[in-house]
């Protein structure tokens, strides 16, 4: 059985009843919280094996979030939760036109550690989990 921690940070409620109750099925230990300073205040002060992130959340903005993650362990593993179609980011090379003007999503594309769009199919987020873990 995984004895997996995972830091889950979303502002919608339901959505991470959904997943924290699907990857507690799975034996993973979930920690949810709805807002930026939140979460930048438990990656602090625990250790996490894996941060599911959306980027649009209240207080601290995913992508600072991410910044403050990565700088402070850089081999924290974020997998990125996003209403923007992940084929923009994931599928393009770092130096084709969706990214030479966006330095925010260059920025995205070199830090995260995987993409899933919303609405997201369990199966393909179980998948992305299990890898990053």
């Amino acid at each position: 059985m995984m004895d997996n921690r995972i830091l889950l940070v979303d502002d919608d409620e339901e959505i991470c009843e959904e997943i924290k109750g699907i990857l507690n099925d799975e034996g993973f230990r979930v920690t949810v919280v709805h807002d930026g300073i939140a979460a930048v205040k438990l990656f602090d002060s625990r250790e996490f094996d894996l941060i599911i992130l959306d980027l649009k959340i209240p207080g601290i903005p995913g992508i600072e979030i991410l910044r403050h993650v990565k700088g402070k362990r850089p081999s924290a593993k974020v997998l990125v939760v996003t209403g923007r179609p992940v084929k923009d980011i994931c599928d393009r090379d770092r130096n084709s036109d969706i990214f030479s003007d966006d330095p925010e999503q260059i920025e995205l594309f070199d830090k995260a550690d995987g993409f899933v769009g919303k609405p997201f199919d369990v199966e393909i987020l179980l998948a992305r989990i299990k890898t990053l873990v």
